[in-house]
């Protein structure tokens, strides 16, 4: 499991667009492994073959229609019922997520050590990235739970632990 989270996080994306001055930019963009493994430890407690309600499917708990949105943006062909692709559509949408957030309402920063980007990119993972507002006074953010547990994830690392039989 983890070997598949952190060989999606290694995998960059690459996302051009224009930045304030009208220039074409160009980013590449790769995720700290901490950050897709916390994820996936508070989407779905690293177990692949998990059904939320919702119909989000496996480790990062993905959407048939995330995954369809996500394999056409990038010209892949993952498929969100495997491991592998599910944790490759999961990181392609958080990167997707830092780009966009950064773009639109960072001035171009894609650098995740911005926490107000962080938050931002956590959050909407969860509930999308049209329910996250950064020009919202407080930050817009509709689940601050949901962001300080991933967070807190980050740090703690559940995972070392229940894999050292722990």
């Amino acid at each position: 499991m983890q070997a598949a989270l952190q060989s999606a996080a290694a995998t960059p994306r690459t996302f051009t667009y224009q930045d304030s001055t009208g220039a074409t930019q160009t980013v590449s963009i790769t995720l700290p492994p901490e950050l897709i493994e916390a994820e996936a430890w508070q989407e779905s407690g690293w177990q692949s073959q998990i059904v939320a309600c919702d119909g989000g499917y496996g480790t990062m708990q993905i959407m048939s229609a995330t995954a369809t949105w996500m394999n056409n943006r990038f010209g892949t062909s993952y498929d969100y019922t495997t491991l592998d692709g599910n944790t490759q559509i999961g990181s392609e949408y958080l990167e997707w997520l830092i780009a966009w957030f950064g773009e639109v309402y960072y001035d171009d920063d894609f650098n995740l050590s911005n926490q107000n980007l962080l938050n931002d990119v956590i959050s909407a993972y969860n509930v999308g990235p049209g329910d996250v507002d950064p020009t919202a006074t407080g930050g817009g953010i509709p689940n601050p739970q949901y962001v300080a547990n991933v967070e807190a994830l980050q740090q703690m690392q559940p995972w070392t632990a229940a894999m050292n039989g722990g």
